[in-house]
């Protein structure tokens, strides 16, 4: 796996368990490493092929 991709799903994982607890998502982007949220929400709709608030609404 390249290590930009290995980072990505790093960076995701590590802000899964913020975004679960309703933390706003600018905070969780920039928590992460990301400079703005529409990088974020890019990467996870890329790994996951949804919007971290899509995402969230699946699983509750």
């Amino acid at each position: 796996m390249p290590f930009g991709r290995w980072r990505t799903l790093v960076r995701l994982q590590a802000a899964l368990p913020a975004l679960a607890a309703g933390e706003p998502l600018h905070r969780v982007a920039r928590g992460v490493g990301y400079e703005t949220v529409s990088a974020f929400v890019a990467a996870f709709r890329r790994e996951t092929g949804t919007t971290p608030g899509a995402y969230f609404r699946v699983r509750r």
